[in-house]
């Protein structure tokens, strides 16, 4: 109840404290590829290539391109736990992406807001280089660091790299 309270008192706040946290990461194989498996094809590849943590990806409003609204369902021993999410930036031609939680999630974890942004750039034609930038206010103690969800981003995309060499 008292993080709920911290966190509304924050959001009506009219003082950002946005925070940044960045990182790269290269991987080993196209950035056009990999580029699809990240914006076109994640709702479907993510709940085959990490079962043990996403249990699905439903697209709520959109197609699955900018502006649409997505859940993510996580495993968990806890009941549902899911992130709600909004696609605010989609550049097909500079191979940059942004989603914004709206619910659950990060909301639930001590944030009061929380976007991860990937841009991704080619190396060379089966070299890329995936930056990710995660934007963060927190409203109170966090159960997750913002280091963890970097991670945790790397995660996906070197996960979606060993999906794109296996085939």
């Amino acid at each position: 109840m008292l993080l709920a309270l911290l966190c509304l008192t924050t959001e009506n706040s009219s003082v950002s404290m946005s925070q940044l946290i960045s990182g790269k990461v290269e991987l080993q194989v196209s950035a056009n590829a990999l580029w699809k498996c990240l914006s076109k094809d994640l709702a479907n590849l993510l709940p085959k290539l990490v079962p043990k943590l996403i249990s699905g990806v439903e697209i709520l409003d959109g197609d699955g391109g900018l502006g649409s609204v997505l859940i993510m369902r996580f495993q968990s021993d806890a009941g549902d736990s899911y992130q709600k999410e909004k696609i605010v930036e989609m550049d097909d031609v500079n191979l940059t992406m942004a989603n914004e939680v709206l619910e659950g999630g990060y909301k639930q974890m001590g944030f009061s807001y929380f976007k991860t942004r990937f841009q991704l750039k080619e190396i060379s034609a089966s070299l890329t280089s995936a930056e990710c930038t995660v934007e963060y206010e927190t409203c109170g103690p966090q159960m997750r660091s913002p280091e963890e969800a970097l991670q945790a981003s790397f995660f996906i995309v070197k996960t979606m790299e060993a999906y794109l060499l296996s085939q």
